[in-house]
C-alpha cells in the first residue's frame, strides 16, 4: 500500500516542494524526506492522501527555510511561473500577478498557492494547514478579493495617468 501511494504521489509532492525551494536537488531531497516521514507514520488502516503528504511537506519545508521565511518561498514560486508562463498568459500579466502576490500576507499567499498552483480543495487545504474547510473558504475569499484589488491598482493608475496627459 505504501509503495502504491509513493508511486501515485511522488510527482505531485516533488512539484509541490519544487515550487517552494530554489534548488532542484534540494527539492528532491526534501520530497524524499516527506516520504521517509510518511513511512514512519504510516498505518495501513489510514490512507496516504495527497493532502496529508502536502501537510508533511509543508512542515519539512518550514524546517528547511527557518531563516528565510515565507516571502522567499512565494517569490521562488512566482519566479518559476514567470520563467514558464502558461499558454495564453502574457508575461506582463504574470508580472502583475507576481507584484500583487508579494503584497499579500504570507497566509493569504499560501492559501492562493495551495489552491491555484497545487490544485488542492478547501478540505485538503484545511488538512494541510490544520484548519477547518469553512475557515479556509473565508480566508480564500478574502485573499482573492485583496488580490483582485491589488491587480486592479495598476490599471487605475494607468487610466488616471492617461487622462492627465
Amino acid at each position: 500500500m505504501f509503495v502504491f501511494a509513493f508511486d501515485t504521489h511522488w510527482v505531485t509532492v516533488l512539484a509541490f516542494v519544487r515550487r517552494r525551494v530554489r534548488d532542484g536537488a534540494e527539492a528532491e531531497d526534501l520530497a524524499a524526506e516527506v516520504f521517509r516521514i510518511a513511512w514512519e507514520k504510516f498505518e495501513s488502516a489510514v490512507p496516504l492522501t495527497r493532502a496529508w503528504l502536502f501537510g508533511i511537506a509543508t512542515n519539512v519545508i518550514r524546517t528547511h527555510h527557518r531563516g528565510q521565511g515565507r516571502r522567499a518561498r512565494a517569490e521562488v514560486a512566482l519566479t518559476r511561473l514567470l520563467e514558464e508562463p502558461p499558454e495564453g498568459v502574457s508575461r506582463e500579466a504574470l508580472m502583475d500577478l507576481e507584484a500583487g502576490m508579494r503584497k499579500l500576507g504570507s497566509r493569504e499567499r499560501e492559501m492562493l498557492m495551495l489552491t491555484y498552483w497545487d490544485g488542492l480543495s478547501a478540505e485538503e487545504i484545511a488538512e494541510v494547514i490544520g484548519s477547518t474547510p469553512g475557515a479556509v473558504w473565508t480566508a480564500l475569499t478574502r485573499a482573492r478579493s485583496k488580490l483582485r484589488g491589488l491587480l486592479a491598482e495598476p490599471a487605475r493608475h494607468q487610466t488616471a495617468a492617461g487622462r492627465a496627459r
